[in-house]
């Protein structure tokens, strides 16, 4: 079944990159935007189809606290730059915590550590840079909703 969602995937990913090629050769400027988007629906497809072949699922980083417990905790972007923004059921609690610090006491110190978890999965269109669009794997879930962990500290070995 789902070898055959991924061909049809893969399919419909060569039919758009046709298309966009279809809209090139036949306009100048004019077919931009219609041959960009069809680009990315190919750029989707292909990641849907990948996604597929992972069994829905994919790798994301993950907060924990000391204990090893994955804490309800998500990426943001503010205004000092990436962090992470923490959560207790589901409310914010105005606790934000920087992503990736260089050393670790930084997130020790305030009781926690970073890792890697797998969680189900999906494709979306996000908003990039300077108003560009593309298709990026994103978790589907409350950040607790965890399938397995790799590892709970980036910092051991």
């Amino acid at each position: 079944m789902s070898d055959n969602l991924i061909a049809q995937k893969l399919e419909q990913a060569d039919a758009e990159d046709q298309k966009a090629r279809e809209i090139y050769e036949r306009s100048d400027t004019d077919g931009f935007l219609s041959e960009m988007v069809s680009r990315l629906n190919a750029e989707k497809l292909r990641l849907e189809a990948q996604l597929i072949s992972q069994g829905g699922v994919s790798e994301f980083d993950a907060l924990f606290d000391l204990d090893g417990k994955v804490v309800d905790a998500k990426i943001v972007n503010t205004k000092y730059g990436v962090r992470w923004m923490v959560f207790s059921n589901g409310t914010p609690t105005g606790e934000f915590l920087p992503l990736k610090p260089a050393r670790k006491d930084t997130l020790r110190k305030r009781g926690y550590t970073e890792g890697r978890v797998i969680r189900k999965a999906t494709v979306v269109f996000s908003k990039g840079d300077l108003g560009s669009t593309r298709p990026i794997i994103v978790a589907v879930g409350n950040p607790t909703d965890v399938i397995e962990v790799l590892y709970t500290d980036r910092f051991e070995d």
